[in-house]
């Protein structure tokens, strides 16, 4: 029988300012072509009370890693090991990764203590019922209120979230709403129960510019007001420079880089990192063509000896980058900083 709780003392558990710690994360999926590496060996720990960004091109496994640890992952197609500990205010610690997929244990974090917001919310509503029942249904699941009391929790939910007129929006569809008002709905769903963190997944994807800095700024505004820890996925760096406090920088289902906003911006070691920033659109060169990182992101079954960037970086060194995979390491000096790269390491 495997244990899902552990004590304060046990060896998993950490510090009290940690909520979601993720040991060698992997999601792997077994196909006639091959092994699909999207998620492989992630190591990564969130603070209470902060956001934290996930930063990386499309393919590299940010939202596998977000429905990874929301176990919602396609099992049994993904298998998944490694460990996701949750860690409680009251120093418990819960490996979700040991959860059954189906279990009510299971169930019961996943939108109470950790809520979603998914990337396109009209593909997450359902279209043929209102805004105002999903968000109800979803709040009923974990607590027993009337309906009555949940409507009014629900209408009050969307009017934080700066819905025009909630209680006439409660009773409309989402084919009825803007991709904003969706979204902001979307939100609402997501924090309808209070959860103590709150996934985000490309939140500001295929709005103008207007809305998104609305929404971004709704999203800071609600976690101040909230105390609650955020994760946002997205490849946009100028979302995380607006809103997060950490930023995790992903390559090919792993961690190259992590550490404080600041540092990752103004002083960024990861040869990829520094490609990102560089093909990032700026006031100053707006009249210039970007620059853009050379090679494109390997195919899903293509496995790449060494470092998976190697063969896209300008400072790799073939006896050394295509020989071994390095391991994240902290940058003396930089507190929290951290890098995955040979060319960083003293040693060489």
């Amino acid at each position: 029988m495997m244990t899902q709780i552990m004590n304060q003392n046990s060896p998993a558990a950490t510090s009290t300012d940690v909520l979601l710690e993720l040991r060698d994360l992997k999601t792997h999926f077994h196909t006639h072509d091959g092994i699909v590496r999207a998620v492989d060996g992630v190591n990564l720990k969130l603070n209470r009370g902060r956001i934290l960004g996930i930063v990386g091109e499309s393919g590299c496994g940010k939202t596998m890693l977000t429905r990874t640890v929301m176990r919602i992952a396609p099992e049994p197609a993904a298998k998944i090991s490694g460990d996701i500990l949750w860690h409680r205010p009251d120093g418990q610690t819960t490996n979700l990764a040991q959860y059954p997929v189906h279990s009510k244990s299971l169930r019961n974090i996943r939108g109470k203590e950790i809520g979603m917001i998914f990337q396109e919310p009209m593909s997450s509503f359902s279209p043929i019922h209102t805004i105002g029942n999903q968000i109800t249904e979803a709040l009923r699941t974990h607590y027993r209120i009337s309906k009555k009391e949940a409507k009014e929790r629900v209408i009050n939910m969307l009017y934080q979230v700066g819905i025009p007129k909630p209680s006439e929006r409660y009773e409309a569809y989402p084919f009825e709403l803007s991709g904003g008002m969706r979204q902001r709905a979307m939100i609402a769903m997501a924090l309808i129960c209070e959860p103590t963190l709150l996934i985000a997944d490309e939140p500001t994807t295929a709005l103008d510019v207007t809305v998104e800095a609305s929404i971004l700024k709704l999203m800071k505004s609600l976690q101040v007001q909230l105390n609650m820890t955020i994760m946002i996925i997205t490849h946009d760096l100028g979302v995380i420079a607006k809103l997060a406090d950490d930023v995790a920088v992903m390559y090919l289902g792993n961690i190259v880089e992590q550490g404080p906003v600041s540092q990752i911006f103004d002083n960024p070691q990861h040869p990829y990192t520094q490609a990102l920033l560089t093909s990032m659109p700026r006031i100053k060169t707006a009249f210039k063509r970007l620059e853009t990182i050379q090679g494109s992101v390997p195919g899903p079954y293509e496995v790449l000896p060494g470092c998976p960037f190697a063969p896209r970086c300008a400072e790799a060194v073939d006896h050394i980058c295509t020989a071994a995979m390095p391991a994240l390491l902290p940058i003396p000096d930089a507190g929290e900083h951290l890098v995955r790269c040979f060319m960083r390491e003293e040693v060489v």
